[in-house]
């Protein structure tokens, strides 16, 4: 009898265990992610075309404006969306917010798919670098406009960057960090490529980028 209870206990503890690690946690997390893409998508559309009428609102009651029902927000998705689009653009990373979508998206891919979130860890990255360069590189040129193309952390670099380096500085930057970027990802031999090739590797670059993977940089010359 007592070695029939701890067996049984012991099978209890086992069920609890595959509980947790069962591969169905994972594969809803990832659905949850893609419904969550889905939404941030239709609620930043939105947003583009009802941001001016929306904005004042959302602005003076933030997340109380939840339980203020009786305003009617322009936002395809009411309330809830937005105060989520608001708070992206305008005190986020503006336009650059929808690569968000492509983040949740492709690591709720790789949970529904079963596959490691590290083979995707290149292209994740990239696109987390390219949020916050677009963001700030939008709010430089945009300088001055109503809609916030760069968000409020567009904005603060901007003009952090503006007292240190200057407009001048700036753009001397931004030309660094591509440059930078291109040589060290593909580490080109100038005095053999033309233009045209330039170019050509730049699309390949961009191409297996999009597709999880990188090429190795050619060995630098000893």
């Amino acid at each position: 009898y007592m070695a029939a209870k701890k067996k049984k206990k012991k099978g209890g503890q086992l069920s609890l265990k595959l509980g947790i690690k069962d591969e169905r946690v994972p594969k809803l997390a990832g659905v949850l992610l893609l419904f969550l893409s889905l939404y941030f998508f239709i609620a930043f559309t939105s947003y583009l075309f009802t941001w001016k009428t929306d904005q004042n609102l959302v602005l003076k009651f933030s997340w109380e404006l939840l339980l203020q029902s009786q305003f009617e927000m322009a936002n395809w998705l009411g309330r809830l969306g937005a105060i989520v689009s608001n708070m992206f653009f305008y005190w986020g990373f503006g336009i650059a917010s929808y690569l968000f979508i492509y983040v949740f998206a492709t690591i709720g891919v790789s949970m529904i798919r079963m596959v490691p979130l590290k083979k995707y860890l290149v292209r994740i990255r990239f696109t987390v670098i390219s949020i916050l360069l677009l963001s700030v590189f939008l709010e430089f040129i945009t300088k001055g406009a109503p809609f916030p193309w760069g968000g409020a952390f567009g904005e603060s670099v901007n003009q952090w960057l503006y007292r240190f380096v200057g407009a001048a500085g700036i753009i001397v930057l931004y030309i660094f960090v591509v440059l930078s970027m291109i040589i060290w990802y593909l580490n080109p031999d100038f005095n053999e490529m033309s233009f045209s090739q330039i170019v050509q590797e730049l699309r390949y670059f961009f191409s297996d980028l999009m597709e999880g993977r990188l090429r190795r940089p050619k060995p630098a010359p000893s």
